[in-house]
C-alpha cells in the first residue's frame, strides 16, 4: 500500500468528525468502557487521548479503547516521544496495527517543556530530536515484518517547521487545541494530499439555547 492509498483510506475511515477527550486520563475502566462503546453509537469516526509522562501509557491505553469498541478508529493524540526509544514507538504502533487492521493512527509529538524537565530530561532542539527520532524510527520500520494495514503516522505540529516535517516524513498533522484560521494555514503548508486532524475545543450550548427557548415561549 503506497502512502497516498494509506492517506485516502484512512481519511475515509475517520469521516469529519471525532472526539479528542482528554478526560479518560482519569477515567476508570469501567467508566473508559462505557464513554467508548456511547461515542461509536453515536457515530463519532475517531477518538483521540493524550499522553503524559507517568500515567496511562499510550499503547496500553489504545489497546483498551480498541477492545472496548468495534467499529470506531483510535488516535494516540499525541504518543510522547520523550516517553519511549523511537524502536519501541514504531513496535508499538505495529503491533495495535496489526491488531486491529485499520483502526489505528499514530500520533507522535515532542510534547511540552514543563513536562518533560519534570521527568529528569532536557527538552533541546524539538525539531531537530523530531527529525532523528523519525529517522530512528524508520530504521526500526525496516527491520520490522511488512504489513498490509500500515499505521497511519502524523505529527502534533502546530508551526510551519514542524508542519513541513509533517508534509516531508509521515501522513499528515494533528494539530491539538487550534483555531480554524490555524487550521487553513497548516493546509496550505501540508497541501491537500496529506491528513489534517486538528483538535478545535468547542463549547456545548445547547443548555443555554434551550433556556432561550422557553423564555421566549413564554
Amino acid at each position: 500500500m503506497s502512502a497516498d492509498d494509506v492517506v485516502i483510506a484512512t481519511r475515509e475511515r475517520l469521516g469529519s468528525i471525532g472526539v479528542w477527550l482528554g478526560s479518560l486520563r482519569s477515567a476508570s475502566i469501567h467508566e473508559e468502557r462505557s464513554v467508548v462503546s456511547q461515542i461509536e453509537g453515536l457515530g463519532y469516526g475517531s477518538l483521540w487521548t493524550g499522553e503524559g509522562i507517568g500515567g496511562k501509557e499510550a499503547f496500553a491505553h489504545q489497546a483498551l479503547l480498541l477492545a472496548a469498541s468495534a467499529r470506531i478508529v483510535t488516535g494516540t493524540g499525541i504518543a510522547n516521544v520523550w516517553a519511549r526509544q523511537p524502536a519501541t514507538m514504531q513496535g508499538g504502533a505495529d503491533l495495535l496495527g496489526s491488531g486491529y487492521p485499520g483502526r489505528f493512527i499514530l500520533g507522535l509529538g515532542v510534547s511540552h517543556a514543563p513536562m518533560v524537565t519534570r521527568s529528569g530530561q532536557s527538552y533541546e532542539r524539538p525539531l531537530a530530536h523530531m527529525v532523528d527520532y523519525l529517522d530512528r524510527m524508520d530504521a526500526a520500520l525496516e527491520d520490522a515484518p511488512r504489513s498490509d494495514a500500515p499505521v497511519p503516522r502524523v505529527l502534533a505540529a502546530l508551526r510551519p517547521q514542524m508542519l513541513a516535517l509533517a508534509r516531508d516524513r509521515t501522513d499528515g498533522a494533528h494539530p491539538y487545541f487550534v483555531s480554524p484560521a490555524h487550521t487553513a494555514a497548516a493546509r496550505e503548508i501540508l497541501g491537500g494530499d496529506k491528513l489534517l486532524v486538528p483538535e478545535q475545543a468547542v463549547v456545548s450550548l445547547a443548555s443555554r439555547a434551550r433556556r432561550v427557548v422557553r423564555l421566549e415561549s413564554t
